[in-house]
C-alpha cells in the first residue's frame, strides 16, 4: 500500500483521517432543523439583493463558525448580485464563497483595523449587548 493510499483509507494519520473530536451538544433532528433553516436563508442570499448597505453597523451570526461573533464590523461596499467574489484557489478554505460585502472590525483586542471581503449571509444586523 503506497502512502497516498494509506492516508485516503484512515490507516495513516492525516488531515484526510483525522476524526471530529466535537460531538453535537444538540439533538441530532434539531441540528438537521437548523441546517434547513440556514439553507432557506442561503436561497434567499444566492437569489436576492444584498441585505445591507455601506455605513451598516452589522455582526456575524453566532453558530457561523466566525472568531469575531458578536463583533460590531462596518460595512464598506457591496458588490452587484452580477459580480460575485469567488476564491480561485481550490485549496483554500473559501473556495466557491460569494463574498459580497468588505467589511471593517477591530482586531487584536481592539488596537488594530481589518478589512475583509465576507458572505453577507454570514452577518445580521448589530445588536447592543446589554449592560
Amino acid at each position: 500500500m503506497t502512502a497516498l493510499e494509506a492516508l485516503l483509507s484512515g490507516a495513516m494519520p492525516g488531515p484526510i483521517a483525522v476524526e471530529m473530536d466535537d460531538e453535537l451538544k444538540i439533538p441530532t433532528e434539531v441540528a438537521i432543523e437548523i441546517l434547513k433553516e440556514f439553507k432557506r436563508e442561503y436561497g434567499s442570499f444566492l437569489n436576492g439583493p444584498c441585505k445591507f448597505i455601506p455605513g451598516d453597523i452589522v455582526m456575524p451570526m453566532k453558530g457561523m463558525g466566525n472568531i469575531y461573533a458578536g463583533r460590531p464590523h462596518i460595512v464598506l461596499e457591496t458588490l452587484k448580485p452580477d459580480a460575485p467574489y469567488f476564491c480561485e484557489d481550490p485549496a483554500s478554505s473559501g473556495y466557491g464563497r460569494r463574498a459580497d460585502i468588505r467589511v471593517m472590525a477591530h482586531v487584536h483586542g481592539g488596537d488594530k483595523v481589518a478589512m475583509f471581503w465576507v458572505e453577507s449571509f454570514e452577518f445580521e444586523k448589530y445588536v447592543p449587548k446589554s449592560e
